[in-house]
């Protein structure tokens, strides 16, 4: 069964998360959890991206670069800057995931594959985040440690992506001022336990509204709604000055662009009150 194809659970969600159209959005990242839809002449335009919160998986944070790498030849000068915070992962961590994986194959624990799977995690993350360039990093920052507006202050007079995943610690967004937003192409925010900030949802989506529209809204497919609000989402803002279409989507998910996040089930059908 293409599950890209065959979606089946109808979802009616309220209308503060109605993105606009945007004909020219792309994915980046994988196709299921870990991608994202951005206008691509928005992506373009960002010198710097800032991600907080990057697990085992940072598909987007590499398609960006490459995106980059592809549109904007090296003897054109332009260099982008990514800086990725995460405590919880680093080189000792994925070199301990790696050896337990080789020991564990050994012994048949877990499959040849599944350990191969292991070294590749290591290798990728030596080469994106220390070697690739000295303009992409890794800092290993809890979220309460980071300044969000001393991270923003630093890249003034260059054009700033934020893509934050950070499980439970996205509220201390109201640390964003209004006069930074003007320089933020985009911001890329996946919620968790919505059901339980209802109030302030709706408070920054209007907060947002001054600056940004959104251009893409996805419901996360591993968890259920509660009181038929959904629990997870990701939704991308994108500042005014990107021109969009006057109109807004009548309903999700964009066939070819949006992949449920869990491949084994189906995705959310939404609508919008």
């Amino acid at each position: 069964m293409n599950l890209n194809v065959m979606r089946d659970i109808p979802i009616t969600v309220p209308q503060y998360f109605c993105p606009w159209i945007y004909d020219d959005l792309i994915r980046l990242g994988r196709r299921n959890d870990g991608g994202y839809l951005i206008p691509l002449h928005c992506a373009l335009a960002t010198d710097n991206l800032i991600s907080l919160g990057l697990g085992f998986d940072w598909t987007f944070e590499s398609d960006f670069a490459r995106l980059h790498e592809d549109f904007y030849p090296r003897r054109s000068g332009r260099k982008i800057s990514i800086i990725g915070f995460d405590h919880t992962i680093g080189l000792s961590k994925f070199l301990k995931v790696m050896i337990n994986g080789v020991v564990k194959s050994m012994i048949r624990k877990i499959t040849f594959e599944e350990m191969k799977n292991r070294v590749v995690t290591v290798f990728s993350y030596i080469y994106f985040w220390h070697y690739k360039s000295f303009k992409i990093k890794h800092k290993k920052l809890m979220a309460d440690k980071i300044n969000l507006r001393q991270v923003l202050d630093s890249t003034t007079g260059k054009t700033t992506g934020l893509k934050i995943d950070i499980e439970g610690d996205e509220w201390y967004l109201d640390l964003l001022s209004v006069d930074q937003l003007p320089h933020v192409t985009f911001l890329i925010l996946e919620i968790h336990n919505c059901h339980e900030h209802r109030v302030d949802i709706e408070r920054f989506c209007s907060f947002m509204e001054k600056t940004h529209k959104i251009a893409h809204f996805h419901i996360n497919n591993n968890r259920q709604p509660i009181d038929g609000y959904p629990q997870v989402v990701e939704i991308t803002w994108v500042n005014k000055s990107f021109q969009s279409s006057n109109k807004k989507r009548d309903s999700l998910p964009i066939p070819i662009l949006d992949y449920p996040c869990h491949a084994g089930k189906g995705d959310y059908k939404i609508s919008f009150r």
